[in-house]
């Protein structure tokens, strides 16, 4: 009996050691040769961004259009003879001029793109996701590809999902495997993160009249100024009540669109400009150089304002 005792507490000792092995096989395993934890930090919150931005630009695209079009409508609306004049020549037969439904329905459709682009993005890089799979990234590519009209040979290939338990060995694996693809993926997108950038920098130029954002700006000057000749009607007569209310009404509506102007609009361009240098910082850190990934933050950091900005200004 005290021999068998003592073989099991020297096998006891020797798994213990191994156990201990193991842990030091797998934490340095894990350093080597998968993703570092800045790499997996920067790639999921450039995913989520993304994916937030995305559905920002198709909210933003539709709520533009929406507000040029009521708000032309507003402005033949009001009790003044301009307004009259404006419904007599027939402007209500063009009220999304400049915001057809072609022009933005392929900012939404882009926005939809990357938004399921950056969703899949930050799954490949998430260890706790089981369900990331590099044929949906590759599809996600090749959408946005299809949608921003780039040229892109997105890399395709199996399932990198599964079981939620995994292994030691597959986990390790699974790990370099991640980073392995990722270095791949994130090249094989650039031509269409890239022509999606330069189709949305271009929707809300500043310094184009044609832009969304100078539409948008043109309407809410042209009812703010419409307001001013009402206001100039009313010093010779009294208002109905009707006229009151499309007087006020139309009042809200400008502070209201302004505020959105100022706050959301007006920065459209700063945060798809973001989103190119954050790409950059993320291709850079798979090169092994992570002295960018500030720029990451940076972008998420704006889409969470302007995201913050968007639903509160409504």
């Amino acid at each position: 009996m005290r021999v068998q005792a003592k073989i099991c507490d020297r096998i006891a000792r020797l798994l213990a050691r191994l156990c201990a092995s193991l842990v030091l096989i797998v934490c340095t395993g894990l350093s080597a040769c998968g993703l570092s934890a800045e790499q997996r930090s920067a790639t999921i919150t450039f995913g989520r961004a993304l994916d937030d931005h995305g559905q920002l630009l198709a909210e933003e695209s539709t709520y533009i259009r929406s507000e040029v079009k009521a708000m032309r409508v507003l402005t033949m609306s009001l009790p003044n003879s301009q307004s009259a004049s404006l419904f007599s020549q027939g402007a209500y037969d063009n009220l999304a001029a400049g915001v057809e439904v072609p022009k933005i329905e392929r900012l939404v459709q882009i926005g939809g793109a990357a938004s399921k682009f950056g969703k899949s993005v930050a799954q490949v890089a998430d260890l706790t996701s089981s369900t990331a799979s590099e044929k949906e990234l590759s599809a996600a590519t090749r959408q946005l590809a299809l949608t921003a009209g780039a040229i892109s040979e997105a890399a395709g290939g199996s399932s990198m999902g599964g079981s939620a338990a995994v292994n030691l060995v597959t986990f390790i694996s699974l790990e370099e495997y991640r980073k392995r693809y990722l270095r791949r993926a994130l090249p094989d997108a650039e031509p269409a993160v890239r022509k999606a950038q330069e189709d949305v920098a271009g929707a809300f130029d500043p310094g184009s009249p044609d832009s969304l954002l100078g539409i948008f700006s043109a309407a809410t000057d042209q009812l703010s100024a419409m307001l001013e000749s009402s206001e100039s009607a009313a010093d010779r007569r009294p208002l109905s009540a009707g006229d009151r209310d499309l007087v006020a009404n139309g009042y809200r509506v400008v502070a209201r669109n302004r505020d959105h102007i100022k706050y959301v609009t007006s920065r459209e361009l700063e945060l798809i400009n973001k989103a190119g240098t954050a790409y950059d910082a993320l291709m850079s850190a798979f090169q092994g150089d992570e002295t960018q990934l500030d720029a990451v933050n940076s972008y998420s950091t704006v889409v969470f304002e302007l995201r913050l900005a968007f639903q509160s200004l409504k």
